[in-house]
C-alpha cells in the first residue's frame, strides 16, 4: 500500500521550472534524485503519472511558466 502525499511547495517550484525544457520522466527522475537524497521538501517518489494528473488537473501547461 503507497502512501499519498501532498504536493510541497518545493515540488511544485521544481515542476514550475522544469516543465517547460522536460518531459514527465524527467522531472519524475528530478524529483526522485531529490527525494532520495533525503531533501526537506521532496517527502516521496513521484511517478511520471503523478506528474501528468498534477499538470491536468491544475491546468499546467510549459508556456505557463516560461517567465516564472
Amino acid at each position: 500500500m503507497s502512501t499519498t502525499y501532498k504536493w510541497r511547495p518545493e515540488e511544485e517550484h521544481l515542476l514550475r521550472l522544469l516543465l517547460p525544457t522536460n518531459s514527465y520522466r524527467e522531472i519524475a527522475e528530478q524529483l526522485n534524485r531529490r527525494h532520495d537524497q533525503g531533501l526537506k521538501g521532496f517527502p516521496s517518489e513521484r511517478t511520471e503519472e503523478a506528474i501528468r494528473k498534477k499538470v491536468a488537473r491544475e491546468g499546467l501547461n510549459a508556456e505557463t511558466f516560461v517567465n516564472y
